[in-house]
């Protein structure tokens, strides 16, 4: 358990080192939404705000029909996530806070991805959340530009939803690998059956693991040679990964 624990840690520290980068992806999903759309979706934000619990409660019955033998979230977490989620970043949109309803978001997206919730369930309560905002659409006398402020605020969430998903469990992942390859690297070499990304127990495999450890520890320049499909990027990267900074990014430029 304090290994699992350990493992979460790391990726969440990863997860934010990456949040602490300039995004200007992020911030150019997030400018999609203009000052005019959110006054445009205001009075459906309005309608929609006081029944917020009442349509989670609605969606989990879908959810449960969706999976009825396994599921990721009971109904109390399902409610705590979706439901609170969505009440904050509701009201951070009728308070025109774009930037707050974003960080909510993507603090939706980080508590979906740690309890491990498949991205098949977190994109079913997303069209949940889209189809119930569109029949309060379709069953009020709101202005048409509404259609069109939702097609935007929906391509917003979603994108958010999802760039947050990936790049925490890329972080958990990464996180994971690293804690495998230490774990090998402490397998005496004779012994040794595959080694950062390379497979193989033959002499020659071992002979080429000892090799590329030794070239990890040197500050010159490597060539590696053999012909297309050897696996010289492969050599390269675990070149790389025993180097002292084997937490800086490996680049591979095609040159062909």
């Amino acid at each position: 358990m304090r290994h699992m624990a350990t493992t979460s840690s790391l990726a969440v520290k990863q997860f934010r080192d990456s949040q602490s980068r300039p995004e200007s992806n992020a911030l150019a999903i997030i400018s999609f939404l203009s000052e005019q759309d959110l006054s445009d979706l205001r009075p459906l934000l309005q309608t929609v705000s006081p029944r917020i619990m009442d349509l989670v409660a609605n969606w989990f019955q879908l959810y449960k029909m969706q999976y009825p033998a396994r599921r990721s979230l009971t109904e109390a977490e399902f409610q705590q996530l979706f439901g609170i989620s969505l009440l904050k970043s509701t009201r951070s949109l009728l308070d025109n806070r774009i930037d707050d309803y974003a960080s909510e978001v993507r603090r939706l997206g980080v508590a979906l991805a740690q309890r491990e919730v498949p991205f098949e369930e977190v994109a079913l309560v997303h069209l949940y959340w889209t189809m119930g905002m569109r029949i309060f659409a379709d069953s009020g006398s709101f202005d048409p530009n509404i259609y069109r402020a939702f097609e935007k605020l929906n391509y917003v969430r979603m994108t958010l939803l999802g760039e947050t998903y990936f790049r925490y469990w890329s972080a958990e992942q990464g996180v994971r690998l690293s804690e495998v390859e230490r774990e090998a690297a402490k397998i005496p070499p004779e012994e040794r059956s595959q080694f950062h990304g390379l497979i193989g127990a033959s002499l020659p495999m071992r002979a080429l693991y000892r090799r590329i450890e030794s070239a990890g520890q040197t500050r010159g320049t490597v060539l590696i040679v053999g012909e297309s499909g050897t696996g010289k990027e492969l050599v390269a990267r675990a070149i790389h990964e025993c180097g002292a900074a084997e937490g800086a990014p490996f680049v591979a430029l095609n040159c062909a």
